[in-house]
């Protein structure tokens, strides 16, 4: 294989990996604005005041910013790349994607399961019931968005269908001389 077929294959490597990591990032945005709306409205309650107590209320305060802080990680893959490198797309850009998706989602987790818990306790007027169901609900994101991704990357790693991960030193040589240029448009 020549040079140019090597740096075409990576180019289209590195576009399809860019590809799903930014549609990623487009599942998480809505659900994480969805709900920082759904916790605004909440506070405007009449219920809020009267049937939550101090701590609850300061529950959800946590909760909010959370969700904020979720927004704002969610969308640092945009604003990196339309600022830092508006016309490519590179390992670094794709390895930003990859460490704040999990971060965006580990605060999302534990400001959902805040808010099942309040609005249970709301609905039911049950702390002893609300605490159990919210902790499930943490242990589920947990499972299904960490462990679970996890352990199946290991078993394709073991099973030889998953390649391990490069050194960032190999990448950015590489990157160096295959980084596609979007200004040139996508790779053919």
């Amino acid at each position: 294989m020549s040079k140019g077929e090597k740096d075409g294959s990576h180019e289209q490597e590195l576009g399809s990996t860019a590809g799903q990591t930014i549609g990623e990032t487009h599942m998480v945005v809505p659900s994480v604005l969805t709900l920082f709306g759904f916790q605004l409205m909440v506070a405007t309650n009449p219920d809020f005041r009267t049937k939550l107590a101090l701590w609850e209320q300061y529950a959800h305060l946590t909760s909010l910013v959370l969700v904020a802080i979720s927004a704002a990680l969610v969308m640092t893959p945009a604003a990196y790349h339309r600022q830092a490198e508006p016309k490519r797309i590179s390992h670094q850009y794709v390895d930003l994607v990859s460490a704040i998706i999990p971060a965006s989602l580990a605060l999302l987790m534990f400001a959902i399961s805040t808010e099942v818990y309040l609005i249970w306790q709301l609905v039911t007027g049950k702390r002893l019931v609300s605490a159990p169901v919210a902790l499930a609900l943490l242990a589920t994101c947990a499972g299904l968005w960490f462990v679970l991704p996890r352990r199946l990357a290991r078993r394709l790693r073991a099973e030889g269908r998953r390649p391990e991960a490069q050194g960032r030193g190999a990448r950015d040589a590489e990157e160096q001389s295959a980084a596609p240029n979007l200004a040139s448009g996508p790779p053919q």
